[in-house]
């Protein structure tokens, strides 16, 4: 996993505005319980992909996992609001 987190990070390094290697970042960061720096990694692929109804998801569970159920509410409202008929919802 580590070789996963090492090649992403370089891989998000030299394109910054890659939203595939953001998320999958965060995905693999999630995984290994690291919520602060995927939380972080997924607020720059919103930066890039606004609308994108699994990185919504994603970041309302982390806010869920860490106990801001107000975040946690706002980011599902939001996905439910940007993407009612994804199955993410």
């Amino acid at each position: 996993m580590e070789q996963a987190i090492a090649a992403l990070s370089q891989a998000a390094r030299i394109r910054p505005d890659s939203f595939e290697a953001l998320s999958r970042l965060g995905a693999v960061l999630q995984e290994q319980g690291d919520l602060s720096g995927a939380k972080t990694v997924y607020e720059s692929a919103l930066k890039i992909s606004p609308d994108e109804p699994a990185v919504l998801w994603r970041l309302g569970a982390i806010a869920e996992q860490s106990g801001a159920m107000r975040e946690a509410e706002r980011l599902c409202a939001a996905l439910a609001s940007k993407a009612p008929k994804s199955a993410a919802v």
